[in-house]
């Protein structure tokens, strides 16, 4: 009996932990949206990385990126990057990739799937052999990848990563990654049309 009450009692503070962390998590996305919905495009090159920044903090992860797609479809070149002081900076493997490398990565950014992993190790599919690759070549522990679009047009990736633990992504904060990709896709094009 003792060990169930203290087993609910968890529940409830996990619950109330989430709630809070959720809380904390719009505001930032929130605070973003209304700040770059003001901004000039002059100023989105500064105000793009501080709001990466915010919003992997808030999350707590130890590496973010933003990775463009080109004209060609296939290549993804990092534009934006925020890392834990502890965590050294992503290698130059990272900062282009083919997303033709990476077969089930591709299907799923192009279909408009998030794409979260866990543990690198355990979670991913089986014939994601290229991708295990690079969660390895990288650290990566834990990743979520996020498609950017605009008009329905994937134009890149934000992505988000833990090198020492595992991450468990759940649909609140998922909800949350979709509509962060979707506001830096959005101030992204925004930057390039000069609007």
């Amino acid at each position: 009996m003792e060990a169930d009450i203290e087993a609910r009692i968890s529940q409830a503070q996990s619950g109330g932990e989430e709630i809070v962390r959720s809380y904390g998590i719009s505001k930032v996305i929130s605070q973003i949206s209304t700040q770059f919905i003001n901004l000039r495009p002059s100023q989105f090159e500064k105000e793009i990385p501080l709001a990466l920044g915010r919003f992997w903090t808030a999350i707590d992860v130890q590496r973010a990126s933003i990775l463009m797609l080109d004209s060609d479809n296939d290549t993804c070149r990092l534009v934006n990057k925020r890392n834990a002081s502890e965590v050294a900076p992503p290698p130059e493997a990272l900062h282009k990739i083919s997303l033709s490398d990476f077969s089930w990565l591709s299907e799923q950014i192009f279909n408009g799937v998030p794409c979260l992993v866990t543990d690198g190790e355990t979670d991913l599919p089986k014939h994601a052999k290229s991708e295990l690759i690079m969660f390895r070549n990288l650290e990566w522990f834990s990743a979520a990848v996020i498609p950017m679009s605009v008009g329905g047009k994937v134009i890149g990736l934000v992505g988000f990563a833990t090198m020492d633990r595992p991450y468990e992504w759940p649909e609140f904060l998922v909800s949350d990654l979709v509509i962060a990709g979707q506001i830096f896709a959005n101030a992204l094009s925004r930057r390039d049309q000069g609007i």
